[in-house]
């Protein structure tokens, strides 16, 4: 069914500036769907449940006897029952360092005097002292570690705390304590990567102590060969 609707709009004449009183009418279409174009909603049907057999009905409550079986045990079950289990505790790998520079670092370290009879700029002492000021740190103006341990460990071939352990001691004679031997070690290493970034940077001085260290390993072998 069509709907009118009227409009009254009071418009001014352009040509005599007069106020009009215009009214308009409009016709409105309702929009219709053709019969055989609209769809029913589908109707949700209930899907047919079938009945259990004999046999499903068995397995069910044999399912639920068994679950109320173990629900029952388990609140029966003491803590004193129950066995801990051990503790599996993980151990950090040993460090073990092979010092490759050992019989530099001892050569390097030998005094030398000049001709007006002081010692020449020890770098090692340097690099030793460094690494006990940075790694081992000091406390009310005493270093935690003494650096003669420090001098000695950065000359042992292979360095870990069983080495280090093995060969120092304190002032009573007795075996340094765990926390002093890491610090040993720890200065140790940390010297020696100065050591070698300097003979790296100083490939003449590198140079002129592995002339030395060759010399001195061939006396060496040849006389452990005559020896034999």
């Amino acid at each position: 069914m069509n709907a009118t609707y009227q409009t009254i709009k009071i418009e001014a004449d352009l040509t005599t500036g007069e106020l009009l009183e215009v009214a308009r009418t409009y016709t409105v279409t309702p929009l219709t769907i053709p019969a055989d174009k609209y769809e029913q909603p589908a109707t949700a049907q209930k899907p047919v449940q079938t009945p259990l057999s004999l046999e499903h009905t068995q397995d069910a409550l044999r399912l639920k006897v068994a679950t109320n079986d173990a629900h029952i045990k388990a609140q029966e079950l003491s803590g004193c029952d129950v066995a801990a289990l051990p503790v599996r505790r993980v151990t950090r790998p040993k460090k073990i360092t092979i010092n490759h520079i050992a019989k530099h670092v001892m050569l390097a370290d030998a005094q030398e005097e000049s001709s007006n009879g002081s010692p020449h700029q020890n770098w090692v002492e340097d690099y030793v002292m460094g690494a006990c000021y940075t790694v081992a740190g000091a406390n009310k103006g005493k270093l935690n570690v003494n650096p003669a341990h420090v001098f000695t460990a950065v000359k042992m071939d292979v360095i870990s705390t069983e080495s280090v352990r093995a060969a120092f001691r304190n002032s009573k004679g007795e075996p340094l304590g765990k926390t002093q031997v890491s610090l040993i070690a720890q200065c140790a290493r940390f010297a020696l990567k100065g050591m070698q970034m300097h003979l790296d940077r100083n490939p003449t001085l590198y140079q002129a102590l592995q002339t030395e260290v060759d010399f001195i390993t061939a006396y060496y072998e040849q006389g452990q060969a005559i020896a034999a």
